[in-house]
């Protein structure tokens, strides 16, 4: 299997030889840039699988190289993480601003920083359920956790939750129920579609008003990829996972 790439821009060379030490014995092909500019250089010339990149940096910051990279549609994909000092954790607002990916505070806990690399450059789709029927969003995480390993899954119960999570986790595919506290699903399949329009969603709907076709048909219209009426097998919704995956589906009601 290819190696991964890694570029990882950082000016200590203390915390550099650290690093490349640590990524190289967890199976990473590593590169090192000590300056910003060459940072960036390097970055465009690689298009590594990620970069860790320290905020303060000479020639040019981090947060600078990160804008230029997140803003230009050839390397917008690669996911940065921000590798800040405890006294720079201001910068992680402006980082969200520019499109880090996440935020590792300096000195880094090991554990921490493989786990968010992995998160990061796996190919598990990052799926979002949320529902306020904590027996349901238990199965379905069980479930899709035991039987599919190539998607990693969130939940919530509360759908005010549901675009900071979208936010924090970079979520590929929200499957939420219609009725929820907080926030009425349609008007979250509206906002989330307005805010995030590479998010696919699969919305539910049980029994009752909500069930009626007229209510899944409105979902359709605002935004929502594809419909399923509660109880649903977990075949179907793998299934619908993997209808909205693929960019050529039509949306439908199941």
């Amino acid at each position: 299997m290819k190696k991964k790439k890694i570029l990882v821009v950082e000016d200590s060379r203390v915390t550099l030889i650290a690093l490349k030490k640590i990524l190289e014995n967890n199976g990473y092909d590593v590169y090192a840039a000590t300056d910003g500019e060459d940072g960036l250089k390097k970055s465009r010339i690689l298009k590594p699988d990620l970069i860790l990149l320290d905020v303060m940096l000479p020639k040019i910051d981090g947060l600078s190289i990160c804008r230029l990279l997140k803003f230009d549609e050839t390397y917008a994909s690669i996911p940065i993480i921000m590798l800040t000092a405890k006294s720079q954790t201001s910068d992680k607002e402006i980082g969200k601003q520019v499109g880090a990916n996440a935020y590792i505070t300096k000195p880094c806990n090991t554990k921490e920083l493989l786990e968010k690399i992995e998160e990061l450059i796996s190919n598990k789709k990052r799926i979002l359920i949320a529902d306020d029927e904590q027996t349901l969003l238990d199965s379905l995480q069980r479930v899709l956790k035991k039987y599919k390993t190539d998607y990693k899954v969130f939940t919530t119960a509360n759908s005010v939750e549901v675009p900071g999570m979208i936010e924090e986790f970079k979520v590929d595919i929200l499957v939420t129920d219609i009725l929820m506290p907080g926030k009425d699903g349609i008007e979250l399949i509206k906002e989330v579609r307005e805010k995030y329009p590479l998010v696919k969603i699969i919305s539910m709907s049980g029994g009752g008003a909500l069930g009626k076709e007229e209510y899944l048909d409105m979902a359709i219209r605002f935004g929502s990829s594809y419909s399923l009426r509660k109880p649903f097998s977990l075949d179907e919704l793998i299934s619908a996972i993997k209808s909205v995956v693929d960019e050529g589906h039509n949306a439908k009601v199941s």
